[in-house]
């Protein structure tokens, strides 16, 4: 048999070769550090997965790097201020039990780019403050609440809104200055897609995004019947 004369690994290597593989798994394996409780979290960016555990809270332990947080299918039924971090891209909540959301909650949000808190049916009613701030936003999803009504103003700010998701709601059919209402404050209304929802069965200035834009017109009467802002006698 052939002997192996080869020098054994000094202690440094050896340590140095371990450090080496533990390195390699973090890099394979999903973080567990700083990781709620039955979660899963993901680096780069930082992601949080929480959904389906039957949680009826926010979990804790949420880092505050994350990015982008999945809470749905759970029995969450509160969201107050301090829940998440400002740094967040994305949140979804949908399919939760979420009956009060703090005014204050996404305050200071300013990458928020989705929020998705639908089919909450416990959910009736929102502040005008709710989504103040969140100047990324570009999706809203608040389909499948128990929502009657939306304050005046609940927009406001929004302006690179492009999808909002109202269907299944118990939302009236309001007139159209008060559809105008909601809706003023947005820079871009023609690029907002409104799906199914009974709010805005036929608001002038919703043409889907591949129409090309309406000629120019002239006389506030026929601008009107493109910008409701114009219509309520309000500029942007």
């Amino acid at each position: 048999h052939p002997v192996d004369v080869s020098p054994p690994l000094s202690p440094l290597a050896g340590s140095c070769l371990e450090l080496s593989l533990l390195l390699l798994l973090a890099l394979e394996l999903p973080s567990s550090g700083g990781c709620p409780t039955d979660c899963v979290c993901y680096p780069s960016p930082m992601t949080v997965s929480c959904q389906s555990h039957n949680f009826l809270a926010i979990p804790e332990g949420i880092p505050e790097d994350s990015e982008r947080v999945f809470l749905q299918n759970n029995q969450i039924s509160l969201l107050l201020r301090g829940h998440f971090s400002p740094s967040l891209v994305t949140l979804w909540l949908y399919s939760n039990n979420v009956t009060f959301v703090d005014p204050n909650a996404f305050r200071g949000f300013s990458h928020l780019e989705e929020l998705d808190l639908g089919d909450n049916p416990n959910l009736q009613e929102l502040s005008a403050k709710t989504f103040q701030g969140l100047s990324r936003l570009h999706a809203l999803h608040l389909y499948k609440c128990g929502l009657s009504s939306l304050p005046s103003g609940i927009f406001s700010g929004l302006h690179n809104l492009q999808y909002l998701y109202l269907q299944d709601n118990r939302l009236a059919n309001p007139r159209l200055a008060t559809t105008g209402q909601l809706l003023c404050s947005l820079r871009n209304p023609a690029e907002l897609r409104e799906r199914g929802s009974r709010i805005y069965p036929t608001l002038p200035g919703l043409q889907k995004k591949e129409s090309p834009p309406p000629s120019p017109l002239s006389g506030p009467d026929q601008l009107s019947r493109y910008d409701p802002c114009i219509a309520m006698g309000r500029t942007r």
